[in-house]
């Protein structure tokens, strides 16, 4: 689950406002992990995730004149991935 946070030292209230009503986001997160026992104390693992995040924002401003009107949609796609590699002590 994606949660866009708005936040800025010089930002008023009513422009985050604003600017989370523009903001369209999504967002997935596909992951697989193995984890191999050694002992009943000891394993390792290993994961592999992959991670997506759609955004999609507009811009309107209408500007009281037709010729300072002007309409702007910016359209993003980012994906990260991730391995790790994990050695696991178990206490008992």
């Amino acid at each position: 689950m994606v949660i866009p946070i708005i936040g800025g030292s010089e930002l008023s209230n009513s422009d985050k406002d604003e600017i989370q009503d523009a903001t369209d986001l999504f967002g997935m997160s596909f992951g697989s992990g193995v984890e191999y026992y050694f002992s009943d104390s000891f394993s390792i693992g290993g994961e592999l995730s992959f991670n997506l995040l759609f955004h999609s924002t507009t811009y309107e401003d209408e500007g009281g004149y037709d010729y300072f009107s002007y309409k702007r949609e910016y359209n993003t796609r980012l994906g990260a991935t991730l391995t790790q590699i994990t050695f696991n002590y178990y206490f008992q």
